[in-house]
């Protein structure tokens, strides 16, 4: 009996007796990045020809180094707020932009072509998640991801965030450095107070535990309490 030779491959890979090339496989990228805890101000009051405006940013921790060989699918970015505490963005009533930049020194990343398509997700997302707006990347100086996120007017918070993008690139062996990575809330109408401190766009406050499990420990030891005081009545 004849095999077709699709077939007969499939079987010989099966079987452990032809290596499949990894070029046939697709390589996702992930990267994660954690967010610091101080956030910095810069403040431009009013003047005759613009608004004031404030731009807050936090500075995040990514991988040193990152390799983008075979990588064909998709990339991910994970921002994480640091343990024990949620990342808050706080838009005042005339909204604001918010940013994400992944910068690095050297390396090439356009061999990963470009993005056709993104989705977002959040983890202990409390408030209304965002749209994202503009999905950008993979420049030759050093530009790996850019997300945009235009006339966000709802208040969120959350302790991770991740962007998964489909593209169409082939993923060449390169090597990128990092150099910068922030996250940055933009108020270019903004209305609070002119001198600091400024209203709060974005804050990584600590973590507040959920009503329910804040309870807890107190009933506990309100029972404890209880059954210690039962039991002196009983052995009185």
């Amino acid at each position: 009996m004849k095999i077709k030779s699709s077939l007969r491959a499939f079987i010989l890979t099966g079987l452990g007796l032809v290596t499949t090339s990894p070029a046939l496989f697709a390589a996702p990228l992930t990267v994660n990045v954690t967010s610091g805890t101080t956030v910095v101000s810069d403040y431009r009051p009013a003047d005759f020809f613009s608004p004031a405006s404030l731009v807050q940013s936090i500075a995040m921790i990514a991988p040193p180094t990152v390799s983008i060989n075979g990588v064909n699918n998709s990339v991910s970015l994970t921002l994480s707020a640091p343990e024990g505490h949620v990342i808050q963005v706080a838009p005042l009533a005339e909204g604001l932009d918010l940013f994400i930049d992944v910068n690095y020194v050297d390396g090439d990343a356009t061999s990963l072509g470009s993005i056709t398509s993104s989705m977002i997700s959040f983890s202990d997302l409390v408030g209304t998640a965002p749209t994202l707006s503009n999905d950008l990347g993979f420049y030759p100086y050093g530009l790996l991801f850019q997300f945009r996120f235009y006339a966000v007017t709802s208040a969120f918070s959350f302790t991770s965030m991740t962007v998964t993008s489909t593209i169409d690139g082939t993923g060449a062996n390169v090597t990128l450095n990092r150099q910068t990575v922030s996250m940055q809330a933009q108020d270019s109408n903004y209305s609070g107070p002119g001198t600091a401190p400024y209203a709060s766009l974005i804050s990584v406050p600590a973590a507040v535990p959920e009503p329910g499990t804040a309870i807890l420990p107190l009933a506990l030891g309100v029972l404890l309490f209880l059954r210690y005081q039962r039991h002196r009545k009983v052995t009185a």
